[in-house]
């Protein structure tokens, strides 16, 4: 028997009926297309079937199958990193659209491009009313030039490595490259004739070579390198890039070809007509430049002509020596010196600090240094170091002179000497006795004259001598023969004795002479 009673509500009813959200697109926030909004279980089933991909009432697929999206959700194409690179200029899509009409779609198709070319490419753009700011221009610039040097160097490159840093960097180089140097600043070695004067031609031709610009860029210098082999060079092993780049330059192709036909060129200039042209004419046919350098070296550089070039060197530094200032100047002997030590050096025979402070004091014969050498050998810093020892024996020749220099005023002024308006030179005047205001002084003087006329002792000036008469001048060389007992007989003051006991001063009537010169 059913029991039809009304029953009380159950502990836990159901929870109403709410159809599921509709699933995502390819945006979020959006649903899928479909039927959308739909209430209901038959709103349910049709998102279920637009969910599957299809109108048709299919069933959803089963796991690990997979479905292809529809048209409005492909997803986006891979990022372009030369698109990167070019947006990173200041360049719109529509100048990169313009430059991938133009052939340039990727970073290697600038290796074709030319400095000239991008002015050309910047004006076919504009023409097809695309804006392209200077700005994007110099970087374009920037662009092509590391790559073609990138060509230069065989080395493997891609977008990426162009960063912002580099591309900086890369546009200093461009614009660095295009500045116009004046010859005044790098001038060209004088011929080379002189066998002694090779490690200057040497050195002034490697100097030339590195301001002569060769093919990509890269100057001439690195023909001359030594090594050839580039393998495990390290950057970290060099301070600027450049100077990287200069050592790893490959010996092969056609800008190799160019740049070593140059060198040949250029160093055929400086020996021709000589006496070594001969060591480099053998490579005349193929005009080989660095096989002509190196055979030019060896003949100067090798075994042979180190040994006679050692000698040569340690016999320059027994010839130097330091009499004083008047016979030779203190910085020439140290010049000397040092000039000795770096030849030596560059020989591989370097000079011990020591021997070189024993050599620089055994040429220093001067009597008044006597004592600073002493001085010096007891301070054994000093004798250790050659720049220390011999920067203190400059500084007390420079503190004599000074010395010297202040005790001749002293002196001077003490006596009477010196160039004073009225100083007087011993009795003045045209006749005997002591000049006007001059005073018994020995100073050259000014309007009191000082020696008379007749004195052969005095200086006569050109204009003077050419308008005297032949027996006067005859008579000035007749008494400057006997000048010198002349000079004796007045600093023991044999004659005029007589006049300087008579003469108060009061002789000299004749105003002073101003037009003489002594």
């Amino acid at each position: 028997m059913v029991d039809l009673r009304p029953r009380g509500p159950r502990a836990n009813p159901p929870p109403p009926f709410q159809p599921p959200p509709p699933p995502l697109g390819p945006y979020p926030g959006r649903p899928a297309p479909g039927r959308v909004g739909v209430r209901g279980r038959a709103g349910q089933g049709a998102n279920q079937r637009n969910a599957a991909g299809g109108r048709g009432g299919g069933r959803a697929p089963p796991p690990g199958q997979v479905v292809p999206l529809g048209p409005d959700q492909q997803p986006l194409p891979p990022v372009n990193p030369f698109h990167i690179v070019l947006r990173r200029m200041g360049l719109s899509d529509a100048a990169i659209q313009g430059l991938a009409n133009l052939g340039l779609d990727n970073v290697q198709s600038f290796s074709d491009v030319t400095e000239k070319d991008i002015p050309s490419i910047i004006k076919e753009l504009r023409r097809n009313n695309i804006m392209v700011h200077q700005t994007s221009q110099n970087y374009l610039q920037a662009l092509r030039y590391w790559v073609m040097r990138q060509e230069r160097l065989h080395v493997n490159y891609v977008a990426e490595d162009f960063t912002d840093l580099v591309m900086r960097e890369s546009l200093q180089r461009y614009q660095t490259s295009t500045e116009v140097i004046s010859h005044e600043i790098i001038k060209a070695p004088e011929k080379f004739k002189d066998k002694n004067k090779w490690r200057d031609f040497c050195d002034s031709f490697v100097t030339f070579m590195q301001r002569m610009k060769g093919q990509c860029d890269f100057p001439l210098s690195y023909v001359l390198r030594e090594n050839e082999d580039h393998t495990g060079i390290n950057m970290e092993d060099y301070e600027t890039i450049d100077a990287y780049e200069e050592a790893i330059v490959p010996f092969s192709g056609m800008h190799y070809d160019a740049d070593n036909n140059a060198v040949y060129d250029s160093l055929k200039s400086f020996l021709l007509g000589g006496p070594h042209w001969t060591w480099i004419q053998g490579h005349e046919r193929r005009r080989d430049g660095r096989s002509a350098w190196l055979t030019l070296k060896e003949h100067f550089d090798g075994p042979n002509s180190q040994i006679r070039l050692k000698a040569s060197t340690y016999a320059s530094i027994c010839r130097a020596e330091y009499k004083g200032a008047k016979n030779f100047d203190i910085k020439l002997y140290r010049h000397i010196h040092t000039q000795a030590h770096l030849d030596l050096a560059r020989y591989g025979e370097p000079v011990p600090e020591t021997k070189k402070v024993k050599d620089y004091l055994d040429g220093i014969t001067d009597p008044s240094l006597q004592p600073v050498k002493y001085t010096l050998a007891g301070f054994t810093h000093l004798m250790e170091n050659f720049e220390e020892a011999a920067n203190y024996i400059s500084n007390i020749i420079d503190l004599n002179k000074k010395t010297d220099f202040s005790s001749r005023n002293v002196s001077s002024a003490n006596t009477g000497r010196g160039n004073g308006k009225y100083g007087g030179r011993g009795r003045g005047g045209k006749e005997k006795g002591r000049g006007v205001r001059g005073g018994r002084g020995r100073g050259r003087g000014g309007r009191t004259g000082g020696r008379n006329i007749n004195n052969p002792g005095r200086w006569i000036s050109s204009d003077d001598w050419n308008n005297m008469s032949k027996e006067d001048k005859e008579g000035i060389r007749n008494a400057r023969s006997n000048y010198a007992k002349q000079k004796i007989s007045s600093v023991t003051g044999k004659n005029g004795d007589d006049n300087d006991k008579n003469d108060n001063g009061d002789n000299d009537t004749n105003p002073p002479n101003t037009t003489e010169a002594y």
